[in-house]
């Protein structure tokens, strides 16, 4: 696999959460619903699909990385816990800390899935009217915590 396309992975699973919402590390609580428009969600989407892809065609590569380093159950596990996630991005207590909420939730609400379950609906980018502000702040939360374990490999 050419590093070009491995960066590109990487850094395009950070711009799904900056590209339509401020989530930068000096401005976390700064993830309001306003900040969003559809036309970023809908590029947040189509960011999503080209990481995804490059996670996919990197798994063989990396899988011995992956694998010891407990990354691709962290970021990839399926199906994603939908009930389980679906509680959470109701629950404000436990958005209130997202680096506890990271460390701590199972990997089957978080990764790549959990941010499809957040971002797509029947396969198509949701309305962001419909999107909660938790959900905004999960999408911030997971998407760099992606980042952060494959920017390790």
């Amino acid at each position: 696999m050419k590093s070009k396309n491995f960066m590109r992975m990487v850094v395009l699973t950070v711009i799904i959460s900056v590209g339509f919402i401020s989530c930068s590390s000096d401005d976390e609580n700064d993830t309001t619903i306003v900040n969003g428009t559809q036309a970023a969600l809908n590029q947040a989407c189509n960011d999503w699909k080209t990481a995804r892809a490059n996670w996919e065609n990197t798994e063989a590569f990396l899988f011995g990385a992956a694998d010891v380093y407990s990354i691709d159950p962290h970021t990839d596990t399926w199906p994603v816990a939908a009930n389980d996630l679906a509680d959470v991005l109701r629950d404000e207590k436990a958005m209130s800390n997202l680096d506890n909420f990271i460390k701590t939730a199972n990997s089957g609400i978080l990764g790549y899935h959990g941010l499809e379950y957040v971002l797509f609906r029947q396969g198509q980018p949701r309305q962001i009217s419909q999107m909660t502000n938790l959900e905004y702040e999960y999408i911030c939360a997971v998407a760099k915590d992606l980042y952060n374990a494959t920017a390790t490999l």
